[in-house]
């Protein structure tokens, strides 16, 4: 003998239509693959970021600077500039362009170390997010190599991405809507070109007074310790910061075994 229960539910499956069976089993399959491709990253995101809090701002120039020696072409050194405005951190690098790999890596803050392109690739590791120090969001503008094949070239041209959210399931909504963006870039070939835009630009948007206070920090501290950082990479040429809430200017030139103070 069997209670209502057992027996509402036996009713309950007898009467589900295959189409209906079908629809729940695809959402199934569907919330399965959207936690397993989104979930992680989001929860590493807000955690990194939330971990921010003991870090010197001065560690964010230096993420940046490893990000650009990172990518610098083939006999060539990175030239870098950074540029403190009132609302924002401006960071500029002439290294190779972005692949279809890297701007994923960079949208979900994975670090690949398989990858044939490791280094390209690890570089958007969770050390990369000791920047959001300079502001939670930044626009990021710089040339994408859209076909090895033809050697072709698209610019991304302020294309935003937003860490503000600090609720993993809102950060995952974030994360997919930025990757969803980029799936239609390169695929007119209108819209692309034989030679890639020169520079590659992340700007840190500081909306909050403490970003603004950690840009601060962070321009008075990074030039005492530019030579050190220049003679322990010789592939940077240059690294330069302009503060124009100071109105200061301060460029190091590294020309074979010396360094210049402009």
């Amino acid at each position: 003998m069997t209670d209502g229960t057992e027996k509402n539910n036996v009713d309950s499956v007898n009467n589900i239509t295959e189409e209906d069976y079908k629809a729940s089993v695809q959402k199934s399959q569907e919330k399965a693959h959207d936690e397993t491709m989104w979930g992680k990253p989001a929860r590493d995101i807000v955690t990194g970021i939330g971990n921010n809090g003991g870090i010197r701002p001065v560690r964010a120039i230096w993420e940046l600077v490893q990000n650009a020696r990172d990518v610098v072409g083939e006999n060539k050194r990175a030239k870098i500039v950074f540029t403190r405005k009132t609302d924002s951190v401006v960071f500029q690098h002439d290294g190779i362009p972005f692949t279809h790999k890297t701007i994923e890596a960079l949208i979900m803050q994975t670090s690949s170390k398989q990858a044939t392109n490791a280094v390209q690739v690890g570089q958007y590791g969770t050390g990369f997010l000791t920047t959001h120090l300079f502001g939670l969001s930044f626009k990021l503008t710089a040339p994408l190599l859209t076909s090895e094949e033809f050697q072709r070239y698209y610019k991304i041209d302020g294309f935003e991405i937003d860490r503000s959210p600090n609720d993993n399931e809102e950060m995952k909504n974030n994360l997919k809507a930025q990757w969803k963006e980029t799936q239609d870039w390169g695929n007119d070939l209108s819209e692309t070109t034989d030679k890639p835009y020169e520079h590659t630009i992340f700007c840190y948007e500081s909306k909050g007074e403490q970003a603004k206070l950690n840009a601060e920090e962070a321009f008075k501290a990074a030039p005492d310790m530019t030579p050190y950082v220049m003679t322990l990479n010789g592939n940077v040429e240059s690294i330069e910061f302009v503060d124009e809430v100071e109105g200061t200017r301060v460029k190091f030139v590294s020309e074979a075994s010396d360094l210049i103070f402009v």
